[in-house]
């Protein structure tokens, strides 16, 4: 179930009830400090997908808009010029260097059918890592089987979430579960641009007042 709440920043958005999972995990610290009030549970977003809707395009105008602004925001976005398969694989797209990564394999796997190449999502990972930490928000792709098993963008997702960096993502409805069980306090944002647009600022807002705040006492 999801509520109607106002963060503490004035945004208006949506949030799960669920509590967080706090089961012990030797990378995900990052995460499950989350429930913790460690940290700002309100920089991680998640945009809800609607049926019909192209939600990693609609991410990627976001992003372009913003980096055309001169903002610092790096990510991954992907792209498949398969849709109708049915299956998801294709490529992702550096948002700061445009380079594109194959995931998508020339023959399904046996075991699921899908064409989906971890190796290719290994790979953005590793570039978009060093990335991170001069960056203002990270976009991610997605949520999804690989980063369910702790594969694929998940070091993305800890390294951007330990060094307080906003993270605006969607999250595979067959994975919803595993999200909850890392991250059941984040804030879900309708798709629409003027929800994120407000979100997006009041992050910004609370980045600054952290560093105003950290200079003064150091």
């Amino acid at each position: 179930m999801y509520r109607r709440y106002h963060h503490a920043g004035g945004i208006r958005c949506k949030s799960e009830e669920a509590p967080l999972d706090h089961r012990e995990s030797s990378n995900g610290f990052a995460f499950h400090a989350i429930g913790s009030g460690m940290i700002d549970a309100g920089r991680i977003a998640v945009i809800a997908s609607r049926t019909g809707e192209d939600t990693q395009a609609f991410l990627a105008a976001l992003a372009h808009d913003w980096r055309r602004d001169g903002q610092a925001i790096v990510g991954v976005v992907a792209e498949n010029p398969n849709a109708a398969t049915g299956c998801s694989a294709g490529f992702l797209r550096d948002l700061a260097s445009g380079k594109r990564f194959s995931i998508h394999l020339d023959s399904p796997r046996a075991d699921t059918g899908c064409q989906l190449d971890a190796r290719g999502v290994e790979a953005a990972c590793s570039e978009l890592l060093a990335q991170i930490p001069a960056s203002e928000l990270v976009v991610l792709s997605k949520f999804g089987k690989l980063e369910a098993t702790q594969q694929g963008l998940w070091r993305t997702f800890l390294a951007a979430v330990g060094a307080g960096k906003p993270v605006l993502t969607t999250v595979s409805s067959r994975h919803m579960e595993a999200w909850k069980a890392i991250a059941s306090s984040a804030t879900w944002l309708e798709p629409d641009r003027s929800t994120i647009e407000e979100w997006r600022r009041e992050v910004a807002i609370s980045a600054a007042r952290s560093v105003s705040i950290s200079s003064q006492y150091f």
